[in-house]
């Protein structure tokens, strides 16, 4: 405890906005998860609605049909998506702007006393924060790439049974 207490008073703010903007990004994460299986029942139905009034439309018709319907479904599960694709892209760079500020933090100090203990107290800031961003931002790609899978899985199966059905 008393380690990751002196990581984060030794990685800076950049670290607590890391942190702030990964909790917001996994917790988009849990919700698109949760919205994946409490939504699927919901559009179960509602395609076996669709199916049961597409028996008397022609063939062009019922395809129209399918694409709409399959294009909202694809919305409301892709919902949140763009959120967690835009934390990914901005945690790296929040890290390598702590790696930015903690050179400069390391160089502006060369000329006081003590120089190696101040070296290496902004370097080693610097790469806290690099690991930070890199390691909240790749563990929110891996899920967000998950997620999509699963969800094309999902409109997959539906296209399927509006197909065989």
């Amino acid at each position: 405890m008393a380690m990751l207490l002196q990581f984060f008073y030794q990685a800076g703010m950049l670290v607590w906005m890391i942190i702030l903007l990964s909790v917001v990004m996994w917790g988009l994460i849990l919700t698109v998860y949760w919205r994946q299986r409490y939504i699927q029942p919901q559009l179960q139905t509602s395609l076996q609605a669709i199916s049961l009034h597409q028996l008397n439309l022609p063939f062009w018709h019922q395809q129209q049909l399918l694409k709409a319907w399959l294009s909202q479904a694809t919305l409301m599960l892709d919902c949140g998506m763009p959120w967690i694709r835009i934390c990914i892209q901005i945690l790296p760079f929040l890290g390598l702007l702590g790696t930015v500020d903690g050179m400069i933090v390391s160089f502006t100090q060369l000329d006081k006393m003590n120089v190696q203990q101040q070296l290496a107290g902004g370097i080693s800031q610097a790469l806290l924060t690099t690991l930070a961003g890199l390691v909240t931002s790749l563990s929110g790609l891996y899920l967000a790439h998950n997620l999509n899978r699963r969800n094309q899985i999902i409109i997959d199966q539906f296209r399927y049974c509006f197909i065989k059905g």
